[in-house]
């Protein structure tokens, strides 16, 4: 049969090209088998393979197949070896942005020079190391591009853009550390709280935590830098020297700040949650008071109203100064309705005085004072409230014992 078939092999006027890729990815007795089958039938005329695979895979899965060493045992069977050269830096990176910015613009999120250079910065030192082939790139377009998706409420991201990439790094490149993660900080999540309020054993323990998931793998030294410079840039808590800004990362929906972080590891928002996308409609209603009462109404009857007013609070300099005026007087239409809904939605006592605290914080974004006084005017006179104007005033007022009144 043999001599039979080298011989109608030998009138081809081509020779057959068989083509076997992704050897790499057979287990080790399925490539001692191929390599065998391609070994026996490797000398017929005619019959050229094309062998595809990555070289220190195949020769560990060959050797001591025989007494040889599974590199030797390779070189007698491949006759030509061509090495598959390297992907420029500049076109994986080429790929790389492309494919960042194309799946982007599918939700809406903040981007100001502190995110610019932020991203700049994270992606030389922390994201681009773990990337090396095409391969790798494209593997985490796909699986960013899902959680990304994912994290997409009413065309707004709830979550920070910058530290999703960090996180699906992780979780493509190194899972085992991407699940110690998830599980440590899950069950430790006051841990946040702790730090935010400065309390130093907490941030002792957070940066000593960090350093045994680094230490603790048995990594090479650049394998090791990787992911420090990833896992600083998702908690610069990690950093002993870090300084704590809790207002800056919760404003920028950090996965560093304890509100924020479990939304990078669910798929549905926590009930009572604050969304980027009803903050993005509240800062979107313009003139319009009536929009911007359904909007609170509607926080008050989820229970996320008094959560709102913080979140209102942390971000208020992004709010566009056009929707100022019709938030304040919204806020006052409401505030007389509180006090009867209290005991159901299990509101703090002094709701009242956060409304005048935010309203106070909204005001100072106007430095024309006569163009502050005008609107708090308005508002006070517009509404048909006594409880929020009232606690307001009594904040902007100035106190009997203070000599020198505030400015503010």
């Amino acid at each position: 049969m043999r001599t039979t078939l080298r011989h109608e092999l030998e009138k081809l006027e081509a020779p057959v090209l068989v083509i076997i890729d992704d050897i790499d990815r057979l287990t080790k007795r399925e490539i001692r088998l191929l390599v065998q089958l391609v070994k026996g039938n490797a000398n017929f005329p005619n019959v050229v393979y094309l062998l595809l695979y990555q070289k220190n895979i195949v020769a560990d899965a060959l050797d001591k197949i025989t007494s040889e060493e599974g590199e030797d045992f390779l070189r007698k069977i491949v006759q030509v070896e061509l090495e598959v050269p390297a992907a420029p830096d500049h076109k994986l990176r080429q790929m790389f942005q492309d494919g960042i910015y194309r799946i982007w613009p599918r939700g809406a999120f903040p981007w100001d020079h502190r995110q610019n250079e932020r991203w700049r910065k994270t992606f030389e030192d922390a994201v681009w190391p773990f990337f090396c082939t095409p391969r790798d790139v494209k593997r985490f377009l796909s699986v960013y591009e899902f959680y990304f998706e994912a994290q997409i409420n009413d065309g707004v991201l709830e979550v920070n853009p910058i530290d999703l990439v960090l996180l699906e790094t992780l979780r493509t490149f190194d899972p085992e550390a991407y699940e110690a993660v998830s599980r440590a900080f899950q069950k430790q999540r006051n841990i946040f709280l702790e730090i935010q309020f400065d309390i130093k054993e907490a941030r002792d323990r957070f940066v000593l935590g960090i350093k045994a998931l680094i230490d603790e793998r048995g990594l090479d030294e650049s394998r090791k830098r990787r992911l420090k410079a990833l896992l600083n840039g998702l908690f610069p808590q990690a950093s002993e020297h870090a300084a704590s800004n809790s207002e800056e990362w919760n404003r920028d929906l950090r996965i560093c700040y304890a509100g924020h972080f479990p939304k990078y590891f669910q798929l549905a928002p926590d009930p009572g949650d604050v969304s980027a996308a009803l903050l993005a409609r509240i800062a979107a209603v313009e003139s319009d008071r009536e929009q911007a009462r359904t909007l609170l109404q509607d926080a008050i009857r989820s229970g996320a109203f008094v959560a709102l007013l913080g979140r209102l609070r942390t971000v208020h300099a992004d709010l566009p100064n056009s929707s100022v005026e019709a938030i304040i007087t919204a806020l006052f239409d409401i505030s007389d309705e509180l006090p009867e809904m209290k005991h159901d939605l299990s509101f703090d006592g002094d709701v009242e005085r956060e409304i005048g605290r935010l309203t106070a914080f909204l005001l100072t974004k106007f430095p024309d004072v006569p163009a502050r006084e005008a609107m708090l005017l308005r508002a006070v006179g517009t509404t048909s409230a006594v409880s929020a104007p009232v606690f307001c005033v009594s904040l902007l007022e100035p106190q009997p014992e203070e000599k020198q009144p505030s400015d503010q």
